[in-house]
């Protein structure tokens, strides 16, 4: 796409009669990402492929990369940030301790930059964790006018 003319409004204009736009983004000038509205409209753009576009032959495929699913479906360990400077020994127990309460815990790891990783052994309790201890602090050795951050992670037990 690297040629005179190719903005986003003309390459939404191009690919209408496929079917609803909803969003382009040009990625180097080299090629760009067009998404539809439904599955229809993208099967629609394949048959423009090899077609002329401004003057120029383009190459139209589908694209590789499916959606991610929705981490809170299958996440099985959280982030916890926002934590003290603490020793590793300690920092583990008390977060065992603070996330009981959410499920069966297989593993936690602890960093000095002030985060940790709390894995469980199902999804259910990494959900509780994320719903029950995100932005709340915890109790001692924890300042209390610390307040913790818990996001579902994407490091896994096996991988870490």
């Amino acid at each position: 796409l690297n040629f005179s003319g190719i903005s986003h409004d003309t390459i939404k204009a191009a690919f209408k009669p496929c079917g609803e736009v909803k969003n382009v983004v040009l990625r180097r000038r080299k090629y760009c990402i067009v998404y539809f509205k439904d599955a229809a409209g993208a099967s629609k753009a394949k048959e423009l492929n090899g077609k002329m576009l401004k003057g120029q032959k383009v190459t139209i495929e589908a694209s590789k990369k499916k959606l991610a699913q929705d981490r809170s479906e299958y996440c099985t360990s959280v982030f916890v940030g926002n934590l003290p400077r603490m020793s590793h020994k300690q920092g583990k127990a008390n977060l065992k301790k603070e996330f009981a309460s959410c499920g069966a815990i297989s593993k936690v790891r602890t960093y000095q930059s002030g985060h940790g990783f709390v894995y469980f052994k199902d999804n259910a309790s990494a959900k509780k964790a994320v719903t029950n201890m995100d932005h709340k602090a915890l109790s001692k050795p924890f300042p209390e006018s610390r307040l913790v951050s818990v996001r579902y992670s994407i490091r896994t037990k096996e991988k870490d």
